[in-house]
This record gives C-alpha cells, sequence and structure tokens, in this order.
C-alpha cells in the first residue's frame, strides 16, 4: 500500500508517518516545507532515508496529482493546515489553505483512484451550544465554531461529504482536540514540548498557567486513530470525534513538575483563551474504527520526557 501524506514532516504527519513506515507501508511525504531533521529524530535517519519526499503545495492541484499518480497512491493522509492562533492572525491565508487546499486533496484523491483520504478535522467546529446537559459534545452535536480555524473545518466536513455522496471518495475526518507531544512545536501545546526539553537539558523551564479545563491528546493515540481510520471498512460517519484527558493547564504544569522532583518551573503570562470545549464523547471511533486513547496524560508525559532524555543522551559507541 502507498500512502501519501500531505505535511507529512509537520507537529502530527511526522508520528503517523512514522507509524506507518514501522508497520512496512510505502510513504510519499508531500510538504511545503520538509522539516526532515524532525522525521530523522522521530524514526532515526535509516529510516527517514527510505522515504520518498516532495516538496510541494496542497494549492498546486496539477502537482498534487501528478505526484499521486508517479508514486501509485492507494490512500491519502492529509495534515497540511494552517493552525488555530496563526489563522486568526492571517484569516485570508489560512482560509485559502484550509479549504481550497483541502478541497484540492479531495479533488485528487477522487482523480486517481485513491478514494480512502484520512483528513484533520478538529474539535473547534464546536462551542457551548454544542454541549448537551452534561457538557459531553457527541459526535452528531450541532456546529458552533468560536474562531475562523473551526468554521474552515465545518465547511471541510461539508465539501467531505459531497465528495462521498457525489464522486466515490471515502473521507473520513478526525476531529483532534489539544495535541501534545515530542516535536509539536506549534499549536496550543507547543509551551509543553519546550517545556520538558528545557526541564530535561536543565535550561530556565517557564510555562503558562490557566485554569480552564481543556482536552488533552497525545500524539502517538491520533497517529494510532489515523492509522485505523486509513484501514477501517468504509465508515457510515464521515467526521470523528477524539477525545484524551481533561485537565487544565495549570494541573498541566504540576504534573510536569512532579515529574521533575528539585527542579523549578517560572511562570509566563497567562494561557491564551482557545475558547476550546473540554469533554468529548468518542464512543463513534471506538465502534466504528476500533480507536479508543491509550496514554494516560502521564503516560503521555512521560513518554515525551524519555523522549528529550534520548536525544540528550550521547550515541552510543
Amino acid at each position: 500500500m502507498a500512502y501519501l501524506v500531505t505535511g507529512g514532516s509537520g507537529l502530527i504527519g511526522a508520528h503517523v508517518v512514522s507509524r506507518l513506515v514501522e508497520s512496512g507501508e510505502k510513504v510519499v511525504i508531500y510538504d511545503v516545507a520538509p522539516e526532515i531533521g524532525r522525521l530523522e529524530r522521530l524514526m532515526g535517519g535509516d529510516a527517514a532515508k527510505k522515504l520518498a519526499v516532495v516538496q510541494g503545495d496542497v494549492l498546486d492541484l496539477p502537482y498534487l496529482i501528478r505526484t499521486a499518480r508517479q508514486h501509485q497512491v492507494d490512500r491519502v493522509v492529509h495534515l497540511a493546515y494552517r493552525l488555530g492562533l496563526a489563522t486568526e492572525l492571517n484569516p485570508s491565508q489560512a482560509t485559502r489553505l484550509n479549504v481550497e487546499g483541502t478541497n484540492n486533496v479531495f479533488e485528487m484523491a477522487s482523480i486517481v483512484g485513491a478514494p480512502r483520504v484520512v483528513w484533520a478535522s478538529s474539535i473547534a467546529v464546536f462551542g457551548p451550544r454544542s454541549a448537551g446537559p452534561d457538557g459531553i459534545i457527541a459526535n452528531d452535536a450541532p456546529y458552533h465554531p468560536l474562531a475562523i480555524y473551526g468554521a474552515c473545518k465545518i465547511l471541510n466536513e461539508s465539501v467531505a461529504y459531497r465528495y462521498a455522496r457525489n464522486y466515490g471518495v471515502e473521507p473520513v475526518g478526525l476531529r483532534f482536540p489539544i495535541v501534545y507531544g515530542p516535536e509539536v512545536s506549534r499549536g496550543w501545546a507547543a509551551f509543553l514540548s519546550k517545556l520538558i526539553e528545557d526541564l530535561v537539558k536543565g535550561r530556565p523551564a517557564r510555562a503558562p498557567r490557566g485554569s480552564r479545563p481543556l482536552n488533552w491528546i497525545y500524539v502517538g493515540d491520533v497517529a494510532e486513530a489515523v492509522l485505523l481510520a486509513s484501514r477501517a471498512p468504509r465508515p457510515a460517519t464521515l467526521a470523528f470525534n477524539l477525545s484524551g484527558e481533561t485537565r487544565t493547564v495549570n494541573e498541566v504544569v504540576e504534573m510536569v513538575a512532579r515529574l521533575f522532583p528539585g527542579l523549578e518551573i517560572s511562570t509566563d503570562p497567562k494561557y491564551p483563551d482557545n475558547r476550546l470545549m473540554p469533554y468529548f464523547d468518542a464512543s463513534a471511533a471506538r465502534l466504528q474504527l476500533g480507536w479508543q486513547a491509550r496514554y494516560s496524560l502521564e503516560d503521555g508525559l512521560s513518554a515525551c520526557i524519555a523522549y528529550y532524555r534520548r536525544l540528550k543522551a550521547p550515541p552510543s559507541r
């Protein structure tokens, strides 16, 4: 099986690519600015050399089609997006990438005959009016985006439905909450990777404070969801909530501090208010994809620490 992964050297993409290669799949990375160093750190230099890396923009539909045909792609994983805060700061550019780029990926898949497209939606499609009486957001809850990023994802979900109904594409959207883990250097969890790396290296460590509950998911669980979604029989549902562990930023930072006894963490300004909701029903993903989160927050933080300690250690002779 040959996978084309857009944004394949990015925050989530590199972890997905690593898992695909481990399972014996052929992988083609299609990325506007490939970050080979991240792939080499996650996979090891020898494994990274096996990858086909194509520098390309999802806004360039003809080149996207040529790349997929050249590599005889069977499956597509679409992770090339401009993330939350960057979307708000440059809405025109971000909307073009997040909407037109995703449309191009669906169009390419229909043209080259690679129907299964696993793509990154977001819990940002939801807001306070989406929650049920118990505060939990169901998989089919009404949309209520509070930011441009969430509005883009709603349009993506609508377009995915049209391609599924009219053009034989099998899109599977995964609604990610806040994704944390090794090499996550942008987005709402970027502070966490830097915090852990600084503590491991003995540098002055700083962290924001925040008392709103948020939903945190380890990147390894996200990669597992992508793999399962790419291989599952065609699901009845076109977009799935994923859910990790709900904690405040303060609680997350305190958990990190307990894993580094004796080291001090200074306080940064308040964590930005991203207005994301904290509780989600992920039972549809469990029932139709066979997925459930396996990493507790403490397990995920421990895995991050082990990763950065491994990078710090001198190479064995």
